[in-house]
């Protein structure tokens, strides 16, 4: 009632303020109009100035009013902090119809006494007064006599008894739940590796292996391949060949993270694999600091001595439980470079291949990787953060080329990938400010993608999916098909005409398949980024309230984009498709909870249903993997119920997203 007796009253003022500007006579001659305001005043103006006067003063005068309706309508609802809603949601609430209602009576009001206090005291009423009547009536009712009649007489309401046995009560029959945790598993980023591996290990040794990788190719291989297209299709000059960083990544520090993640993946041992770490900490940070090169060879080479003695003193029992694992232990859990017949780091442990690759920090983010991925690996995430943070305020700021925009991607989705096992470690404990600055580095990750041209173009050219609600529930459609790629340009030939420099594989022998698939890389670590930043900023207590609607902007536009151009399989595009949905409707809720003083109950309700569709329909996409995946984890040993496969992990954030769905319906629907 309070909503129609301040809007009633501000059109009251509205009229009023308008009627300072009528005129009481109007005189008209050739050259000006003469308007007289009362007894007094004169004004004096211009042909065709009255009337746009008039226009101007009744547009303003509408559009305070419609400012004061939305205010009027939104002070009382309005979070704590930030603006997590639209302009329009506070004009379609449910309380504008009052207001609107409630001007409309003020204006109507105010006409209609000051036709009756300024003529004489045996003013008779006309028609149009009756009907003005009329109209204040029937529009006092829809205000808020129909509504707040209706509302109050309904919450008298407990019981209705029919005869003397049968009675139907309104009362609550249970307590109402409260709200869940914001906290819920989610997977970590999925890079250009691939998203390869299980939930499981550690993010730290798996970085440190992808560096220098064998049977995966190495992120220093890798990159220069995203950066030669990137590079085409940003019309620059491609990087001659990939950077020569030495072999400590290739021969010593890969191939000591693939079997340290083996024995602790296996055993368990963490306290040898804190041992072994503990030297790789000493030698790169001795490395650095330019200490002598022979005590830092001593420790790479001891920790390659210690991780073999370790592997050949339990060779038989690696192969009798590897065996029992499912899936397999591949490459990046695996002993066999260093046990190889031949095998022998001295030639990558030289004075000039450790001085090389201490030197490449100038340029390139890899020593900065691996002593980070070194400190993620002994749960030292506070140095692996600073490390990566470091290099990349003193690296390519602001970034020109497509290498430099590259390379600087690179280390900060590397300390992405830290952060976010840093966050999932910490559960609920995880602290506001730490949780924002990763929010902050993914949504950098997503405007640094976002800033090549080729791949703003492939998510324009593959925004086909679509989702639409039935009897039957939700469907979908858009995921299927083949991805619309731009062409590859011509590479741009130096100031000499010929392509590049002086290079074994020029750009020329770059094939539109290869850039395709390459392209297909970089687009999955585009989308998990911007997923990942959704998914962190709903659970930020302050953000998710703060930039609601900015949120759900960025989800339904991801929710658009369609995953046939991402370069997973079958079961990877689902898995991603189900944990898109999943974020869709955790958003849906969000905006529910921030906004419900704005929405009709029909409106809430109707979301409800529909976000109930899209859970059911995202728990059907991966229900077949989850069957494969309970079904090899409860036929396996221990440690496949440790290490448990990432479709489950999106399994149980379903559960919980569903959970809170049921939450808010029974609380803020249902009573």
């Amino acid at each position: 009632m309070s909503f129609f007796l301040l809007s009633l009253l501000a059109g009251l003022c509205l009229h009023r303020l308008v009627s300072l500007f009528q005129p009481t006579r109007i005189e008209l001659d050739s050259r000006a109009r003469i308007v007289k305001l009362g007894r007094r005043i004169v004004i004096e103006i211009e042909s065709g100035a009255y009337l746009a006067l008039k226009v101007t003063i009744a547009t303003l005068a509408l559009v305070g009013f419609i400012i004061f309706a939305v205010v009027l309508n939104a002070q009382f609802v309005h979070p704590a902090n930030g603006f997590p809603y639209r302009f329009v949601d506070a004009l379609s609430g449910p309380r504008m119809a009052s207001i609107v209602f409630g001007g409309l009576v003020g204006i109507l009001l105010g006409n209609l006494l000051n036709r009756v206090l300024t003529n004489e005291a045996d003013y008779k009423f006309t028609a149009t007064d009756r009907l003005e009547f009329v109209l204040i009536f029937v529009l006092f009712l829809l205000g808020i006599g129909g509504e707040e009649i209706v509302r109050s007489s309904a919450q008298r309401i407990n019981k209705i008894s029919v005869g003397t046995t049968t009675e139907i009560s309104f009362a609550d029959t249970a307590p109402k739940s409260s709200r869940l945790s914001a906290e819920q598993p989610g997977g970590a980023l999925q890079t250009t590796q691939g998203g390869k591996g299980t939930g499981g290990g550690s993010a730290g040794l798996g970085k440190l292996y992808d560096i220098g990788s064998v049977g995966d190719q190495p992120n220093i291989e890798r990159d220069w391949e995203f950066i030669v297209v990137l590079a085409r299709h940003e019309q620059e000059q491609a990087p001659a060949h990939a950077p020569d960083i030495s072999r400590v990544s290739f021969d010593v520090l890969s191939p000591v993270a693939s079997c340290l993640s083996r024995i602790s993946r296996l055993y368990g041992d963490d306290a040898f694999v804190e041992e072994q770490l503990i030297k790789v900490t000493h030698a790169l940070r001795e490395l650095m600091a330019g200490e002598p090169r022979d005590h830092v060879r001593q420790l790479l080479a001891g920790t390659v001595r210690s991780v073999v003695q370790y592997d050949n003193a339990r060779s038989d029992d690696f192969k009798t439980m590897a065996a029992q694992l499912k899936p397999e232990l591949d490459q990046r859990t695996s002993c066999d470079r260093l046990t190889a017949r031949g095998y022998d780091a001295a030639p990558a442990l030289t004075d000039e291949s450790l001085e090389r690759f201490r030197n490449s920090n100038a340029k390139y983010p890899y020593f900065a990787m691996s002593y980070a991925s070194v400190m993620a690996a002994r749960r030292r995430y506070e140095a692996a953060a600073i490390t990566m943070d470091a290099w990349i305020r003193e690296h390519y700021y602001p970034p020109k080329t497509a290498e430099e925009k590259w390379y600087r991607l690179r280390a900060q989705i590397t300390q992405a990938i830290f952060l976010d096992e840093w966050i999932r470690e910490r559960g609920a404990a995880a602290s506001s400010p730490l949780r924002k600055y990763h929010i902050d580095n993914l949504r950098d990750i997503v405007d640094g993608m976002r800033n090549f041209s080729v791949i703003s173009e492939i998510s324009r050219k593959n925004s086909q999916y679509d989702w639409s609600f039935g009897i039957f529930g939700a469907s979908e459609s858009g995921d299927d098909g083949t991805c619309e790629v731009p062409a590859l340009p011509k590479p741009v030939a130096n100031s000499s005409g010929t392509v590049g420099a002086s290079q074994t594989i020029t750009p020329d022998d770059l094939k539109p398949d290869e850039a395709t698939n390459r392209l297909k890389s970089i687009y999955n670590t585009y989308l998990s980024s911007e997923k990942d930043h959704v998914d962190h900023s709903l659970k930020h207590p302050i953000e998710k309230v703060r930039s609601g609607a900015l949120i759900e902007d960025e989800i339904a536009k991801l929710m658009r984009v369609s995953l046939k151009c991402i370069s997973y399989t079958a079961p990877g595009q689902r898995r991603m498709r189900a944990e898109h949905i999943e974020r869709y409707v955790r958003s849906e809720l969000n905006m529910l909870e921030t906004t419900s003083g704005l929405k009709s109950r029909d409106e809430i309700a109707k979301k409800i249903r529909e976000s109930r569709q899209l859970l059911t329909l995202a728990f059907q996409i991966i229900d077949k993997q989850v069957k494969e995946a309970k079904s090899d984890i409860e036929s396996g040993p221990i440690q496949n119920h440790i290490a448990a496969p990432q479709v489950l992990e999106v399994y149980e954030t379903l559960l919980a997203t569903q959970a809170q769905l049921q939450s808010y319906s029974e609380r803020d629907v249902a009573n």
